[in-house]
């Protein structure tokens, strides 16, 4: 929980003029604070998906492993993590296609380039496994989204806010604890 406090001196002789001041700056201060702690979570594409954490789980991301930290930060919630094992089995599939068919093209073209006869079973098989790999990728981004959607738009418990008039730690004052 955390705890914001705003402590007020309340000195022997104050005018009346100064504490309706005071009160309205106070007042003022209060309803201009914005106070959002719940995580967010943002994926953007550069040649390959990024993702960013904002809040209390943003230590939580694995930066060498991002999809699997990801699905762990996101189950969380029930919806969302229903989405991201979706999502995390449609990168599996599309990362292994992607690997293998690559393989397959990048050794024919190794054996191209060294002089030898193509094998045009072997590259097509390594083109087919590319190009397999695509729908799959394009059902991670989708699944990802949604669960990503579910989880920044899940409602935030706000029973846990409470403020307090009087003696706080630093004199008398006010406190806000959420």
């Amino acid at each position: 929980m955390q705890t914001v406090t705003f402590a007020a001196c309340l000195l022997p002789v104050i005018h009346k003029s100064m504490i309706n001041r005071g009160l309205i700056l106070i007042l003022t201060f209060i309803c201009s604070i914005s106070v959002y702690s719940q995580d967010k979570i943002q994926m953007y594409k550069k040649g390959n998906y990024y993702f960013q954490v904002t809040g209390k789980d943003a230590d939580r991301l694995d930066t060498k492993k991002p999809v699997p930290s990801l699905v762990n930060i996101l189950s969380d919630n029930p919806e969302s993590a229903r989405y991201a094992k979706k999502a995390q089995s449609n990168w599996d599939l599309a990362s292994a296609c992607a690997i293998f068919g690559g393989g397959l093209i990048g050794w024919e073209l190794g054996v191209l380039i060294g002089g030898d006869d193509l094998n045009v079973g072997v590259m097509c098989t390594g083109l087919a496994l590319a190009l397999a790999g695509i729908p799959f990728a394009s059902g991670f981004r989708s699944n990802m989204e949604k669960a990503i959607d579910i989880y920044n738009n899940q409602s935030v418990d706000t029973n846990d806010v409470s403020i307090n008039l009087g003696l706080q730690n630093h004199g008398v004052g006010f406190a806000i604890n959420f």
